[in-house]
């Protein structure tokens, strides 16, 4: 919603709200497991 209200007012700057594109494997540490997984905790409190 705030991206079609910001384009309609002319307000829009894509390269300053949109993230960058991911970084390559080479460029992450030898140690760095590829890909990287999520293993979900569950909340006890």
């Amino acid at each position: 919603m705030e991206r079609a209200i910001l384009k309609h007012l002319g307000l829009w700057q894509p390269e300053a709200h949109e993230r960058a594109p991911p970084a390559p494997a080479l460029a992450w540490p030898r140690y760095a497991n590829l890909p990287l997984t999520y293993h979900p905790v569950p909340d006890i409190a």
